[in-house]
């Protein structure tokens, strides 16, 4: 007979509102938020309405397994973001 084992996990801490939140640091972006989700995309969207402004495509994500994937997060510089896609390229896409 197989076992079950269950796992618990206690969190304690305090909850905040975002207006009341002290977020510990800033960055000023471009208006933007970059996304790779796991469907091959690089996204641009809004940061205030998270509307998508626009998306490349990869030649999409490769998995071997339910961990295996290979994400990597966008780096922007100089007016282009830089992304390593699960295809086995790094793209370098130059913003609007």
């Amino acid at each position: 007979m197989g076992r079950i084992i269950f796992i618990f996990l206690l969190i304690v801490g305090t909850i905040s509102s975002p207006a009341e939140a002290d977020p510990g640091w800033k960055y000023k972006t471009d208006g933007r938020v970059y996304s790779t989700p796991l469907d091959g995309h690089l996204y641009a969207l809004n940061k205030d309405s998270g509307e998508m402004v626009w998306k490349f495509a990869s030649g999409g994500e490769k998995t071997y397994g339910l961990w295996d994937y290979y994400l990597s997060s966008p780096a922007v510089e100089s007016n282009r973001v830089y992304w390593g896609s699960g295809d086995g390229h790094l793209y370098s896409v130059g913003l609007p």
